[in-house]
């Protein structure tokens, strides 16, 4: 009888259900991290555009559908993909020759806050894409940052 036990006892049969259980939760999490880190440089990606974008439209004077420069920003975030950085993105126009003028520059900054692992709360950091450029005609100079 006891032959018999200890044989049933170095049977494999459970093995491989127990090695999926403790597997399975850690390779669940790695993919969804690869798939959050993603994410994040799409959003990085749509940044940059957005910031080049608004530089263009900054240094030629004008923005899409002719609208003053603090709806700008407005008009910016209305180009985002998402509608996570369409509300949560911050655009700043700063000229840091503090002029306007043909020949300076003007750079623009896109920013937003990207949380990775949103559901569990792990971490968050700001993306930013930033876009300088020199200024092709004499434009108002307004410098301003909208939320």
């Amino acid at each position: 009888m006891r032959g018999h036990i200890r044989r049933k006892l170095r049977r494999d049969k459970g093995q491989s259900f127990v090695e999926l259980a403790l597997i399975l939760p850690v390779a669940i999490f790695l993919l969804l991290g690869v798939v959050d880190l993603g994410k994040a440089i799409s959003y990085w990606l749509d940044s940059s555009h957005i910031a080049n974008e608004g530089a263009r439209y900054a240094v030629v004077g004008s923005c899409p559908g002719g609208c003053a420069f603090p709806t700008l920003a407005t008009a910016l975030r209305n180009q985002a993909e998402t509608s996570e950085l369409k509300n949560g993105t911050t655009v700043c126009v700063k000229y840091p020759d503090a002029t306007g003028t043909k020949g300076n520059r003007v750079q623009v900054t896109v920013s937003s806050t990207y949380a990775f692992m949103s559901i569990l709360h792990l971490a968050s950091i700001t993306i930013t894409g930033k876009s300088t450029m020199k200024i092709e005609k004499d434009t108002p100079g307004t410098q301003f940052c909208s939320p």
